[in-house]
């Protein structure tokens, strides 16, 4: 082949090569296309409220109505208690009924719809009173 022929052909190789080339960038584009279009129809999950924590003193209990209402900073807070609610006092598990008002406890909850709901009451023990200092002589 002479020198006119080969280029002709590199020329009509080259031409058909960027001619597909479009073809090949438009399907890549298209199937990245998909996938974005596909994520507004999935189903979105609804967020579970993150556990809250609270402490203070026992302002009364009702174990009939399972609340615990608790001396809080600003005002009184009233709690629903789970019927799944861990109870405890130290290490031994103890009924709602068990807590005293003015007992210090620890209170985990979720907020729902405003519902104060305690998955878990904890009865802090109370503290020793001090001895009075001894008197020297």
């Amino acid at each position: 082949m002479n020198t006119k022929s080969r280029a002709l052909c590199a020329l009509l190789v080259l031409s058909g090569s960027l001619l597909a080339a479009p073809a090949a960038t438009t399907s890549a584009a298209a199937t990245t296309a998909k996938p974005a279009a596909a994520a507004p129809t999935a189903k979105v999950k609804a967020e579970k409220p993150a556990a809250m924590h609270a402490r203070g003193e026992v302002v009364s209990v009702d174990a009939v109505a399972n609340t615990l209402t608790v001396k809080g900073k600003k005002a009184d807070e009233t709690f629903t208690v789970a019927a799944t609610a861990k109870i405890k006092k130290g290490k031994t598990e103890i009924k709602l009924g068990d807590i005293l008002a003015g007992d210090k406890v620890s209170v985990t909850y979720m907020k729902d719809s405003g519902v104060m709901t305690a998955s878990a009451v904890k009865v802090m023990p109370a503290k020793a009173a001090s001895a009075p200092a001894a008197v020297k002589k």
